[in-house]
Formats: C-alpha cells, structure tokens, sequence
C-alpha cells in the first residue's frame, strides 16, 4: 500500500506491529547514519507538531517521535510543512522560481505537490499530487525521497524526518 508520504520519503518502515508479540508502538525511533550535511532537520513529536533538530554529532544519527495518524490524514503533516518552510526559508512565487532555488542548491525536483484545484499544475516538468491540506495557490516541490528525509509508519502512527529542509523541499506560494 503507498500512502502519501511514502511516495515522497524514503520508508523505514510499515508494518502492521512494531513487535513480534503485541501491539507495542515505540515512542521514539532513531535514524542511524546521518551527517552534519543532512541538516537542517524537521522532525514530527508525539502531538504530531513539527520541531527543528540537528544530527547528534556523536552518534551520527536524528530522534522523532511517533504520533497518531489515519493513513488518510498524512496530507496535513505537509500543511504544517508548507506552513514552516515559508516562515523560516520564504516561499517561491512560481513552480519556475522553485525549480531553480532547489537546482541552484544541487538537487533535482522530482514531485510538485498542490492544493486540490490548482490551476498551475499543467505547468509542472514532473508529478504532480493534489492534497487537500494546501490551498490551491499553495505547494511545495520536493527533491528524491532520499534527500526529503525518512518515513516510519507503524500501524495508526507515524514518524518523520525531514532532511536538507532548506534544500530539498521549497514552498511555492502564487499570487
């Protein structure tokens, strides 16, 4: 089954359990192996809110939180999303303009997610997705799901990790 933020993340996992005996769902997960490179990070609490966090430079590796969420509900996660990188790195006024931005910084777009009913989205280069959580003036063009960050669902809950949130993501808003 492909949710939504599967198709634009790299899935650690998705799993109907966390355990072989049980139900337990962690509260927190680790994600090994990153690097000072992978910030700045976005990564989900325990009330689904979104925080900035850094790799610890010890370890090499980020903390989320997992947090109650249908399979249909993931498209408000990129509503706060959206929200957040337009406030910390400003918004793109074109698809054209975000395109360049995140070449600029070298990544490549490879999904334009919009606003149910946006009008722009003929004038996209690569996929599109509609999401109700985005006006349809609003959204946001993602790089390959290995440079957008890491997806856990277990059962009801998710985790995310957002990485390279000032490169690998640019929030579109037009007028």
């Amino acid at each position: 089954m492909f949710t939504l933020l599967s198709q634009l993340m790299v899935t650690e996992r998705f799993r109907a359990k966390a355990a072989d005996i049980g139900t337990a769902i962690p509260l927190i997960s680790t994600q090994e192996g990153l690097t000072p490179d992978c910030e700045p990070l976005l990564v989900t609490n325990q009330i689904g809110n979104l925080l900035k966090s850094t790799v610890s430079r010890k370890g090499g590796h980020g903390r989320f939180a997992y947090f109650e969420c249908e399979l249909g509900d993931e498209h408000w996660l990129l509503g706060r999303t959206h929200h957040l990188l337009k406030k910390n790195y400003g918004a793109a006024s074109s698809w054209f303009e975000a395109k360049d931005r995140m070449v600029s910084m070298g990544l490549e777009p490879k999904v334009l997610v919009v606003g149910k009913g946006s009008t722009l989205v003929t004038l996209a280069e690569f996929p599109v997705l509609q999401i109700e959580a985005l006006k349809p003036n609003q959204g946001i063009l993602l790089a390959q799901p290995s440079d957008v960050g890491y997806y856990t669902r277990i059962r009801d809950h998710i985790g995310v990790m957002f990485t390279k949130v000032d490169r690998s993501m640019v929030a579109v808003e037009s007028v």
